[in-house]
């Protein structure tokens, strides 16, 4: 379904919003939200329940520091995936409400000297290298950690 009204655009950034954007954004973040544009819910959700948008990007934020990782750099590594192809159910519009192509494709990278690899949502490298946003606790999160096992810096 495609929205013929204009959809809200949230800053890129958690630093750059407004207390009540946060809030908005969360709403629009949360499991099942669906309004009026069916292509910028999730069934799954981008936060788990209860979670705060601003502490999940700090806690990801600090995780990366630890790791000496980059949101540009991972982001850059996962866009590098092959798609496996469309998934059942709509596309999947970035729920910042910018003008990002929607899809449902899943991807996969394998890293070439670990040979580990790790299965995400086409939005993902998006919201990584865009909004500094890895997803809360979710089915389809990859976290820095995540990624950093994959490529071999942590065990």
């Amino acid at each position: 379904m495609t929205a013929n009204y204009q959809v809200k655009r949230f800053p890129n950034l958690v630093e750059q919003m407004s207390n009540e954007d946060i809030r908005e954004l969360e709403n629009r973040l949360r499991k099942d939200y669906v309004k009026v544009d069916f292509e910028m819910g999730s069934s799954n959700g981008f936060l788990g329940c209860g979670e705060s948008l601003v502490e999940v990007i700090e806690r990801d934020k600090k995780t990366l520091l630890e790791l000496g990782l980059t949101y540009k750099g991972i982001a850059t590594t996962l866009g590098m995936g092959i798609s496996l192809g469309k998934t059942r159910g709509f596309n999947q519009s970035c729920p910042w409400g910018d003008n990002y192509p929607s899809d449902n494709s899943m991807m996969v990278y394998k890293d070439p000297k670990t040979g580990l690899s790790m299965v995400y949502s086409f939005l993902m490298p998006h919201l990584i290298g865009t909004h500094h946003f890895f997803e809360g606790d979710t089915p389809y999160r990859i976290g820095p950690r995540d990624f950093a096992r994959v490529i071999g810096k942590i065990k």
